[in-house]
C-alpha cells in the first residue's frame, strides 16, 4: 500500500484509509490482491462511510469507471455480505432495480460512476478497478 494514495477516512470512517487500484481485476483477484497487501475490498457498512467512498471517486480522474465492492452473494444467491468483513450486509443505496441478478450469474457488487455510484450487481468475472481498504491506527 502506498499510503500517498490511501485517503484517510474523517468522522465514524477515521480507522480506515481507501486505496483505487487502477488494474482491471476479476473480483476474485481483486479480494486476493487487497487481502494479499494487509486490507480488504471496501466495505461501506455506514451511510457516512459510502459518501466518503462517493466523494473519493467523484474527485478521481476515474470517476467514469466501474470499482468492485466487497459486496456478493455468492455464498447463498439473494443474501448479500460484505466479503472479509461482515456478513450482516445493510445497505440502502442500491441502483434502483438492484440486485436483479441478470441472467442467474450477477454476484459481485460493483458501483459505477454511471448510475452515480449507486450498487450495482455484475458478474463476478467481470474486469474491473477495485477499491481496497486498510484497517489503520489511531
Amino acid at each position: 500500500m502506498s499510503a500517498g494514495n490511501c485517503w484517510k477516512g474523517v468522522g465514524q470512517v477515521h480507522r480506515s484509509c481507501y486505496q483505487l487500484e487502477t488494474q482491471r481485476l476479476k473480483w476474485h483477484q481483486a479480494r486476493a490482491f487487497c487481502t494479499g497487501a494487509g486490507g480488504h475490498l471496501v466495505a461501506m457498512e455506514t451511510a457516512e462511510e459510502y459518501h466518503f467512498v462517493v466523494q473519493i471517486l467523484q474527485s478521481s480522474a476515474a470517476s467514469g469507471t466501474v470499482w468492485w465492492t466487497a459486496a456478493n452473494d455468492i455464498g447463498e444467491e439473494s443474501r448479500w455480505e460484505w466479503a472479509d468483513v461482515d456478513p450482516n450486509f445493510h445497505f440502502g443505496h442500491w441502483l434502483p432495480g438492484e440486485p436483479s441478478n441478470d441472467g442467474g450469474q450477477e454476484d459481485c457488487g460493483e458501483l459505477r460512476g454511471a448510475y452515480q455510484f449507486q450498487l450495482n450487481d455484475s458478474r463476478c468475472s467481470r474486469l474491473s478497478e477495485f477499491i481496497c481498504e486498510y484497517e489503520i491506527s489511531k
